[in-house]
């Protein structure tokens, strides 16, 4: 099978070396799904990648690997809708199934070109609604709506996504793609309760620290994430760690003594998206405490401390509270041993051979409505 790939995600190598050097960088979470999902396919198929550069990288200074091919990073927004680079849809001509991330208007758009062009299926990537994103435009929102009817079939880290737009399209469903399995060492010298993800307000990350730092405990807290210039703190208990690379934030997960997802409850969010920082966190075997998220509250309900209330702030401080002995020392929470049921589920052995069935059956189904 021979997949193309569409996608402002960068290279892993080329993402932490332009992190090193403090360039701005796409979402850290859209970054892994896809770069996950790549490695994925390529464990069954032929895969050829196009990295669309989403943010203003030079691109004389990137060496593309065999099978990529980079595509320059463009400010108008008039281009981003209407124009094509030159010479990409000569590329690849021999793929016989698109993959492309809907939160991308260039990658939309290039993925309708190369259908249209070479008449072959489409599978729309939905990781998120785009009405629950910051500053996402009404002209975006139309292209994501235009881009599911093109599409062929989809993959979805949950289906109530696309049941929002009444999609009725074929569907694989994964709640998220893993790393293979490894360990990690250490990066932190004291014990450490950790939350990497954005810093904005809107998903939780002052709470935390206010919760914190109002209950005295044996602990750091250790914060990483994108938006860092949202927060300021100066209690040196809490180190701020900026943007990490993926490499790094899954070695302060593997060694927290408590992993942290502090994101306030909203139903819409609740029905339509997955953390993806909980993923990661039930891959490890540091406990876990969270606000309510509904499809893995039904998966793992035992598995991870859940917090019930809106309030986040008092959710944690109370938690902290009944948990924290006369040193400041965790007890009494729940231990996560999600990691088995985790990897036999969802990691690549396991769907490797779902989701070659689903993009292959997808093939088999454009090439015969296209015989009549």
């Amino acid at each position: 099978m021979k997949i193309l790939y569409i996608t402002t995600a960068l290279d892993e190598e080329l993402y932490s070396s332009l992190l090193a050097k403090k360039e701005k960088l796409n979402n850290p979470s859209n970054q892994n799904f896809h770069s996950r999902l790549i490695s994925l396919l390529k464990g069954f198929a032929d895969v050829s990648v196009i990295r669309i550069l989403s943010t203003p990288i030079d691109h004389s200074s990137i060496s593309s690997k065999d099978k990529e091919t980079y595509i320059p990073y463009e400010s108008s927004k008039l281009k981003k809708m209407f124009s094509l680079p030159r010479g990409v849809l000569e590329l690849y001509k021999d793929a016989e199934i698109i993959l492309f991330d809907t939160l991308s208007l260039r990658s939309i758009r290039l993925a309708k070109a190369f259908k249209n062009k070479r008449k072959i299926p489409a599978v729309a990537i939905v990781t998120d609604n785009p009405k629950n994103l910051t500053e996402t435009s009404y002209i975006f929102q139309k292209a994501f709506v235009s881009s599911l009817k093109m599409s062929d079939a989809s993959i979805s880290v949950n289906p109530e996504i696309l049941e929002a737009f009444s999609y009725n399209k074929k569907v694989y469903s994964s709640i998220g793609f893993l790393d293979e399995e490894k360990s990690y060492p250490s990066l932190h010298n004291r014990p450490y309760f950790y939350f990497g993800g954005t810093l904005l307000e809107r998903y939780g990350a002052p709470s935390l620290i206010k919760a914190f730092l109002s209950i005295p405990s044996s602990y750091d807290l250790v914060i990483a994430g994108h938006h860092s210039n949202a927060i300021s703190v100066s209690d040196p208990r809490i180190k701020m760690l900026g943007q990490v690379n993926k490499e790094d934030n899954l070695a302060y997960e593997a060694h927290a003594s408590l992993l942290i997802n502090p994101r306030p409850y909203e139903e819409k969010l609740d029905q339509e998206s997955v953390p993806s920082k909980m993923i990661e966190y039930l891959s490890t075997t540091s406990p876990i405490l969270s606000t309510k998220c509904s499809i893995l509250e039904k998966e793992f309900p035992d598995d991870i401390n859940w917090l019930e209330g809106k309030d986040v702030e008092k959710e944690i401080k109370d938690f902290l509270i009944n948990h924290l002995d006369e040193k400041g020392l965790l007890k009494d929470i729940k231990e996560n041993r999600a990691k088995d049921k985790l990897y036999s589920k969802y990691g690549n052995k396991a769907q490797c051979e779902a989701l070659s069935s689903f993009l292959q059956e997808t093939i088999s189904l454009s090439n015969k409505s296209m015989t009549f």
